[in-house]
């Protein structure tokens, strides 16, 4: 493996094979012995048998002329006759050379060609990774953008609860981020404080009737305990969100406001939603 592939991160499957093969190459090396090759020791055999066989029947042919006697012109006739089936299987020794080396080469191209083969393989794995590498990056990149792009534009919407809550269903509804990733980003948005948000709207009942406090809301310069607005998905009686902006445990201690404010804040909303 290059260690180009290495600083990648990627493993190869085909590399331990790459690699048994090449040393296989290197270490080869052509080196015929004709004692150990059994094509050898069948053509060794054949050929005794067969002068064995030829040796027998000149010496019985020749004995045959002499009267059925065996003599010593038998015996030198059928040791020729052994002696040429014998010369012959020494002829065929470089033959057989040459088919353990033609063997040798063909087995050694096998091993090249399996390695280029490989080799292939390997590349064309490298690159399917590396794709989904880049790809896996990209996404990575897109995502990174479109969240910082989300925090970017929700800080220009100034609290607007209900204009948040739209631009981030846009982006789910276009693929850009997912449902989990609006919850961090509310979640990122989720300390400011009430009184800082915007979008505030009058709660309504499931048949869509204002909760205003209707004729049992309270004069002017009174806060309507009775109506109940809306923030978001949150609602709140205003004695509710009175309480809460007084209390320094919900608004924190830069942001709780005194009595007097949180009147003042609240008659100031009454005011902006048309409760009396």
């Amino acid at each position: 493996m290059s260690d180009e592939k290495e600083k990648e991160g990627y493993i190869s499957q085909y590399q331990p094979r790459m690699d048994e093969i090449l040393k296989t190459i290197q270490e080869s090396k052509f080196d015929y012995d004709v004692t150990g090759d059994a094509l050898y020791h069948q053509y060794k055999d054949a050929a005794m048998r067969n002068g064995q066989r030829a040796m027998q029947d000149t010496i019985g042919k020749a004995s045959a002329l002499t009267g059925g006697y065996g003599n010593s012109y038998a015996v030198t006739a059928g040791q020729q006759a052994y002696n040429s089936y014998m010369q012959g299987l020494n002829d065929v020794i470089p033959e057989l050379h040459q088919l353990a080396l033609n063997k040798y080469n063909q087995d050694r191209s096998n091993l090249m060609n399996e390695y280029s083969l490989l080799a292939d393989m390997d590349e064309k794995a490298f690159n399917s990774y590396y794709a989904g590498i880049n790809a896996e990056n990209e996404a990575i990149a897109n995502y990174n953008s479109t969240m910082a792009g989300a925090r970017a534009h929700l800080g220009t919407l100034d609290g607007d609860y209900n204009a948040i809550n739209a631009y981030l269903g846009k982006l789910v509804a276009e693929g850009k981020i997912g449902t989990d990733d609006t919850g961090v980003l509310l979640g990122e948005f989720a300390d400011i404080p009430l009184n800082h948000l915007t979008g505030w709207s009058i709660a309504t009942d499931k048949n869509g009737n204002k909760k205003d406090g209707g004729k049992n809301g309270g004069g002017s310069g009174t806060i309507n305990r009775n109506a109940k607005v809306k923030i978001g998905n949150e609602t709140y009686s205003l004695s509710k969100l009175y309480s809460i902006l007084t209390d320094e445990d919900e608004m924190g201690a830069d942001y709780v406001m005194t009595k007097e404010e949180a009147k003042a804040w609240i008659l100031d909303l009454q005011k902006k939603l048309g409760i009396k």
